[in-house]
């Protein structure tokens, strides 16, 4: 008989005898007792097992994780550029869970160091007081900032910047000339003390006049992307990029170029290079020259009566046309420094060339009607054998 059962109705669980009515409500009586008791009992237990719960929260691992390991998480969780509004919003969020996340995200400067400031969209463009306190959360973290127009807003917040893109995502920069405040600009330029490296993507020719705002002292390395589509490079190249070496006071610090889905005559790229004999890396991808009297850069280059680009150590033409002919490059390169062969051997007039690295690569092309044949001439054979050149001269790729 169970504990506590009403003794006259114990007969009932050991038989199969039918209940009588008054025993029927009697036993209907217990099984509503009980069933009230099971879910207080239920109740109190949901009620513990929750109480429970929280207890071994407060002892967690996770609880205990540094705010400094939470901060790490977040670097990978997050995007590494913070590009609009949206990536904002997820970091702006991960604070609000708890202080101790809050603290984190405070904690990484460098989850504060990039931001995009869109000028097209002038009704959500945030209050400098806003932009000034986003950026002061990064510290003495480099800042990294991508924007479209109106650079001279935005320039003058970046003194920690050493790595600089500038995306105008094939928007034209534009700006009043006459001016007097961009006449100010004009003469003393904007400057990014700590600027290394300066990129101008996806940028319209005259876009490129953003380089006669900038004053760069320690630049390092300047690439310029016309993007896919080849933009015919009209503008005065050598003028703007010689000015900025120039007003920037750098030539003891920058040693590389690179020029890549661009249009421009062979004399307006020879004259550029001309102007920067201190280089030690050239990389022109996509280049396409348009060839004045049928003479080509290295030609014009190799004319010289100094040796151009003296000091260049690495060589890259990336993408060239399968129509690119050998031999001006080839003979440009025997004239850094002329040999005879003797014997089976070269024999050298002048100082080592300080070349160390050639790279060559074609555009795939349709139809099979040209090779090339660049690796195989003397002067880079001469290149990688006795001069411990580093040489690679990719084959052209046929595609139906």
């Amino acid at each position: 008989m169970p504990r506590g059962a009403n003794a006259p109705l114990s007969y009932l669980l050991s038989s199969n005898a039918v209940p009588n009515p008054c025993e029927a409500a009697s036993v209907q009586a217990e099984i509503d007792s009980l069933t009230s008791q099971i879910s207080q009992l239920r109740a109190r237990l949901k009620k513990r097992e929750k109480n429970l719960r929280l207890y071994r929260a407060m002892l967690s691992p996770v609880r205990r994780v540094p705010a400094e390991i939470w901060a790490e998480i977040f670097v990978f969780v997050l995007p590494q550029k913070f590009f609009d509004g949206d990536h904002r919003e997820q970091l702006m969020n991960l604070q609000l869970v708890c202080k101790t996340w809050r603290n984190a995200a405070r904690l990484k400067h460098r989850l504060w160091s990039g931001l995009l400031i869109d000028m097209d969209d002038l009704e959500t463009f945030p209050p400098v007081e806003k932009i000034v306190e986003w950026l002061g959360r990064s510290g003495a973290v480099p800042s990294d900032w991508e924007g479209l127009k109106w650079l001279e807003c935005t320039l003058p917040f970046c003194a920690n910047v050493e790595d600089l893109t500038i995306g105008f995502n094939f928007s034209f920069w534009e700006y009043d000339s006459d001016g007097n405040d961009v006449q100010q600009r004009l003469n003393s330029g904007f400057l990014l003390p700590k600027v290394r490296t300066l990129s101008l993507q996806n940028v319209f020719s005259p876009s490129l006049d953003i380089l006669s705002f900038l004053k760069t002292p320690q630049l390092v390395d300047l690439d310029i992307g016309a993007g896919d589509s080849g933009e015919d490079m009209d503008c005065e190249l050598p003028e703007l990029v010689h000015k900025l070496i120039k007003r920037s006071n750098c030539e003891a610090s920058f040693r590389c170029f690179r020029l890549r889905y661009a249009q421009l005559d062979a004399e307006q790229l020879a004259d550029t290079l001309r102007g920067l004999p201190f280089l030690t890396h050239l990389t022109l991808k996509d280049v396409v020259v348009v060839q004045p009297n049928y003479s080509d850069t290295f030609d014009l280059l190799k004319q010289d009566a100094e040796p151009s680009l003296p000091h260049l150590e690495v060589l890259e033409l990336l993408d060239l046309d399968h129509k690119f002919s050998k031999y001006s490059l080839v003979n440009f390169l025997e004239s850094r420094r002329p040999f005879t062969m003797e014997n089976g051997k070269p024999s050298f007039e002048g100082p080592p060339d300080p070349l160390k690295r050639l790279t060559v690569t074609f555009k795939p092309k349709v139809i099979s009607e040209r090779s090339q044949y660049i690796d195989t001439d003397d002067v880079i054979q001469v290149l990688k054998r006795w001069c411990g050149v580093s040489v690679h001269v990719g084959p052209i790729t046929y595609v139906d």
